[in-house]
């Protein structure tokens, strides 16, 4: 069996696999989904990748990664659109290399204060009302109009 290079490491897929809640499988298996995920993760960017050069376009989208998944009958991604950049910043350390999208501070007072929120009233009441009393509807404001055939109409 050739070796892929593989994104995934088996330590990752162990570790996403604990954190679902799969039981301990062997070692190897975790080798071989971790190859079979980088070789369908490589398939689905080069198909993004080929809509993005056949739009002729520089960035890729998420449009072109959902058209890549249609693509492979997988189900598109949910919850992420956008046509505007997404900057990323790119921390190292310890041997490894992470990229993050920087989240910015809110000074939660600062953000309370701002906040045009109505005021609670003081005195909350409930207030209830009969529709019709032994078979009659009497005639108060909370009632329908029993002249009105919008209600009445059999």
């Amino acid at each position: 069996m050739s070796e892929i290079n593989s994104s995934f490491s088996k330590q990752s897929v162990q570790a996403i696999a604990e954190s679902c809640g799969v039981m301990p499988i062997e070692d190897d298996c975790y080798q071989v989904i971790a190859d079979e995920v980088s070789a369908n993760l490589k398939a689905i960017i080069q198909d993004s990748m080929k809509f993005m050069r056949h739009s002729r376009r520089s960035k890729l989208t998420p449009d072109d990664i959902d058209l890549a998944l249609k693509l492979r009958n997988r189900e598109p991604l949910y919850g992420f659109t956008s046509r505007d950049f997404v900057p990323f910043r790119y921390a190292s350390g310890q041997g490894r290399r992470l990229h993050f999208q920087p989240d910015e501070e809110l000074n939660l007072t600062e953000f309370l204060e701002s906040l045009q929120v109505p005021q609670v009233p003081i005195d909350s009441y409930v207030r209830s009302h009969w529709l019709s009393v032994e078979g009659t509807q009497p005639l108060i404001q909370e009632n329908p109009d029993p002249g009105n055939d919008k209600y009445f109409k059999l």
